[in-house]
């Protein structure tokens, strides 16, 4: 993109953390320079469901002192938006539903505990899709937040974690709690050029995060870099009593790896049969970065299946996200008297069926996926397209069709995936290509994540800056 000066509003978690530790920033200042800038712009842009100015502020005074007396710790003074599916102390959990409390909660999630405990501050509570099941970022009962890409036109944000991409996006938070059942955190990142991480289940607790599909859910972080997403993973990441997934997960440094580089790795790649129906400007932003990749000296490999990975995200081969979401709120959903949004309503009743049905389904929808892990055996990651399309207008969008296509499998096989801005397309919207491995690999994903960014082209002065496009 276009050079811009510096500004802590466009600027990455660590640059705010080298300006801290130079005193060159302060925590105050930025929290009040983003807090003017919600104030100013967050009505055109929505990407907030409710702030907490007093609190912030209050917490960057002490955020001051600590980097004045020695005592600032990990993310000292950070400011974080907070999806509004997690719990955070003295705010409302409203899951982007008219159908819930606005009453304060007491405590906050886990990974919200974490994050505060390492010195961030939170903003506010970002919109969701209702519940968090939807694909595109439109919600009628709450609001639909817009993508800063465009000035012309009002184009889908992405869902469901529609509002921590646009906070980010639009220079309203340096980045953003997420959560990704199908692809609600790599789907928005991926159309708002953004970093978007989806970790190994039972990495990050989701204690405190209201479910969707409690088998497929997963925490995890918008940002501007990869290494604040690996920054992320480093604090949040860790055991918590109240989450059973995490007890027996492994623990490393998702960064280890950040830098060695693709010489040798072998990366699974989309055959003809899986690129059919990826507009032609994915497709080419994707086979520039994959050249990349073989001249660092990854060796590709594609990946044959007997069907395509976007059979996958066909309802009746996976059932597991229709049969818990109904079980999980179905009753709401059953009841003609509730505000469940209309869409939101049929996608849930969808999810309605028999044990025969899902058992039939389920096992089904097993060997599919035993038969992705046969064909990975001996690659390392595997690259593709985060998104099959740019962003489209609101206007243009059927909600009866699902987006993310292309990222669902990923949460199915319980993998971990990073997307990474990987262009534009002719019209100027933002592209992504993701970097998926399989459980407990997310240092290889975050590798291989990296090199992709190297083979992305430096965008000329005809692309918008995003400080300007989202002035």
């Amino acid at each position: 993109m276009a050079s811009h000066a510096f500004s802590p509003l466009h600027s990455s978690v660590q640059d705010l953390l080298d300006g801290y530790a130079a005193g060159t920033l302060q925590p105050s200042t930025v929290v009040d320079a983003y807090l003017a800038r919600m104030a100013q712009l967050d009505d055109q842009y929505g990407a907030y469901i409710c702030t907490d100015a007093e609190c912030a502020r209050a917490a960057a005074k002490l955020a001051d002192a600590r980097w004045r007396d020695g005592t600032a710790r990990a993310l000292e003074g950070v400011p974080l938006a907070v999806k509004d599916l997690m719990d955070v102390a003295g705010l409302p959990t409203r899951l982007g539903s008219l159908t819930t409390s606005s009453d304060m909660v007491d405590s906050s999630a886990t990974v919200v505990q974490k994050l505060e405990a390492a010195g961030a501050i939170v903003l506010g509570k970002t919109h969701t899709e209702e519940f968090a099941y939807g694909s595109w970022g439109i919600n009628e009962s709450m609001g639909t937040p817009l993508n800063p890409w465009s000035r012309t036109q009002a184009l889908v944000p992405g869902g469901s974690s529609s509002g921590s991409a646009v906070a980010v996006a639009a220079g309203l938070a340096p980045w953003a709690l997420g959560t990704d059942t199908g692809g609600s955190v790599r789907g928005p990142a991926a159309w708002q050029a953004l970093v978007g991480y989806k970790p190994t289940p039972g990495r990050i607790s989701v204690h405190g995060v209201a479910p969707l599909c409690p088998s497929l859910d997963c925490v995890g972080i918008l940002c501007r870099t990869l290494g604040d997403a690996v920054l992320f993973a480093r604090t949040a990441q860790g055991e918590d009593e109240a989450d059973p997934s995490t007890w027996t997960t492994p623990w490393d440094d998702v960064g280890a790896q950040l830098h060695a580089g693709v010489q040798g790795l072998r990366l699974a790649v989309l055959t003809d049969a899986d690129r059919t129906g990826i507009d032609a400007d994915v497709l080419a932003a994707y086979d520039h970065v994959l050249q990349g990749l073989q001249a660092q000296g990854a060796t590709l490999v594609p990946l044959t299946l007997p069907f395509t990975l976007a059979m996958l995200a066909v309802p009746s081969n996976a059932p597991v996200m229709g049969a818990e979401s109904y079980a999980v709120r179905g009753a709401l959903a059953e009841d003609p008297q509730s505000l469940v949004s209309a869409p939101v309503r049929k996608r849930l009743l969808a999810g309605r069926m028999t044990a025969t049905e899902y058992v039939h389904r389920r096992l089904t929808s097993e060997a599919m996926l035993q038969a992705v892990r046969r064909a990975m055996a001996g690659c390392d990651a595997l690259v593709m397209p985060t998104m099959p399309f740019a962003p489209p207008a609101v206007a243009e969008v059927d909600t009866n069709v699902a987006s993310t296509v292309l990222t669902r499998f990923v949460n199915q096989l319980g993998w971990c995936g990073v997307a990474v801005p990987s262009g534009f397309s002719a019209d100027v919207r933002p592209l992504s290509v993701q970097s998926v491995a399989p459980a407990h690999a997310d240092a290889m994903a975050f590798r291989v994540a990296q090199a992709i960014t190297a083979c992305v082209p430096t965008q000329s002065d005809t692309v918008p800056d995003l400080a300007a496009v989202a002035a």
